[in-house]
C-alpha cells in the first residue's frame, strides 16, 4: 500500500528519533547523591540576598538618581564586584557555603508578574535573556567561591523566593549539572539547614513562615542537628534590609540586597542599605568574623557608568 505524504513524514521522524536514541547515552534514572562538603575548622557563609536579576529600575522614576538604575548588566556587575571584594578578605583555607536567599530572579515566566499575586513587574528583557544572565551569573559566582576555597571545600544552597519558585529550581539543577566537583544541595524544600560544629544554620526566603515562627519550623524539620548544636542562626531574604529577631534562643537575620527599589517599591516607601555579607564560623566558637560589602551611592554610580549609564529594556 502506497504511503501518503503525511505517513512518509511520520516514518522519517520516527526513524530519526530512533537513531538519536541509539546515538545518545542512556540518561541516569536518578541524579547522583550530593557528596558532603569537606569541612575545615572554619567555614565562611556567603549570603546573597535577593538578586532580582531581570528587574528594571530607573532612578529618574524612583527619585533616587542614576546610582539606583538597575538592569541585567548592572545586576551582573554589582554581584560579581561585591563577591570579589568579600573574597579578598576571607580565609582561603576555610570551607565555604554560597547561599542564594531567593528572589534570585525577578520573574518566574514570560508573564512578567509575581506567581502568587499576579503583580505586574518591570523587566529588562525577554524571559530567555533574563534566564541566560541569571544562570551565567550564578555559575560564575559559585566558581569564584570554589576557586578561592577549593571545590572540595565548597557547597551551595539555592533557596526559592516568592518571585522565582520555578526559576530557582531550574537554577539549582543547572548548578548541579555544571559543577559536579561542588556539593550543590538538591533539596526542593523551602527550608534548608547545615550543621557546622556547634552551630546550626538555617536558610529560607522569608515569605512563608514569619521570623518569629522560623525557629519552630527548623527545630521540627531538622531536630537532630538542632538538638546537637548550641548556637542557632537562621538567614533569610525577602524584606531587603538587615533585621535581627531573637526567638526561642535563635537569631533570625534578614539580609540586605544589592538591588535598588523599583518604582513599585520606591512609591511604597521601602528604603534600605545595599550590601552583601560573608560570615565566618569556627567549629567550636561559632561566629568569629563578619565581612560586609556596602554598595554605596558612589560605588553604584561607578557600576552604572561602567554598564553604559541609563538602564533600558533589551529585546
Amino acid at each position: 500500500m502506497k504511503q501518503t505524504k503525511a505517513q512518509k513524514h511520520q516514518a522519517a521522524l520516527e526513524a530519526a528519533l530512533t537513531a538519536a536514541r541509539r546515538a545518545l547515552p542512556e540518561a541516569p534514572r536518578k541524579l547522583p547523591r550530593c557528596r558532603p562538603v569537606a569541612l575545615s575548622d572554619r567555614l565562611v557563609l556567603y549570603c546573597v540576598g535577593d538578586m532580582h536579576v531581570g528587574m528594571l529600575a530607573q532612578g529618574a522614576e524612583t527619585g533616587q538618581g542614576k546610582a539606583s538604575n538597575w538592569d541585567l548588566a548592572i545586576a551582573e556587575l554589582s554581584h560579581e564586584t561585591a563577591l570579589a571584594s568579600l573574597l579578598e578578605h576571607t580565609p582561603p583555607d576555610a570551607s565555604a557555603i554560597l547561599m542564594f536567599a531567593g528572589d534570585n530572579c525577578h520573574v518566574d515566566s514570560h508573564a512578567n508578574e509575581t506567581p502568587r499575586s499576579g503583580h505586574q513587574l518591570d523587566v529588562d528583557a525577554r524571559f530567555p535573556v533574563v534566564l541566560d544572565t541569571l544562570f551565567r551569573l550564578g555559575n560564575r559566582m559559585l566558581r569564584m567561591v570554589a576557586d578561592h576555597h577549593g571545590a572540595a571545600r565548597t557547597g551551595c544552597y539555592v533557596v526559592a523566593g516568592n518571585h522565582d519558585a520555578s526559576v530557582s529550581a531550574a537554577l539549582r539543577l543547572f548548578l548541579v549539572g555544571m559543577n559536579p566537583d561542588i556539593a550543590v544541595s538538591r533539596s526542593q524544600s523551602a527550608y534548608h539547614a547545615l550543621r557546622f560544629g556547634k552551630t546550626f544554620m538555617g536558610f529560607a526566603h522569608g515569605h512563608l513562615a514569619k521570623p518569629a515562627a522560623m525557629p519552630g519550623v527548623f527545630a521540627a524539620d531538622f531536630s537532630a542537628s538542632w538538638g546537637a548544636t548550641e548556637t542557632r542562626r537562621i538567614y533569610h531574604g525577602h524584606i531587603h534590609s538587615r533585621q535581627v529577631t531573637e526567638a526561642r534562643g535563635c537569631s533570625v537575620e534578614s539580609l540586605a540586597t544589592l538591588a535598588p527599589p523599583d518604582q513599585y517599591a520606591a512609591d511604597g516607601g521601602w528604603r534600605s542599605e545595599r550590601a552583601m555579607i560573608a560570615v565566618e564560623f569556627d567549629q567550636a566558637a561559632g561566629e568569629v568574623g563578619r565581612y560586609r560589602y556596602e554598595l554605596t551611592k558612589e560605588r553604584a554610580a561607578q557600576i552604572v557608568a561602567a554598564c553604559g549609564g541609563q538602564s533600558r529594556r533589551k529585546g
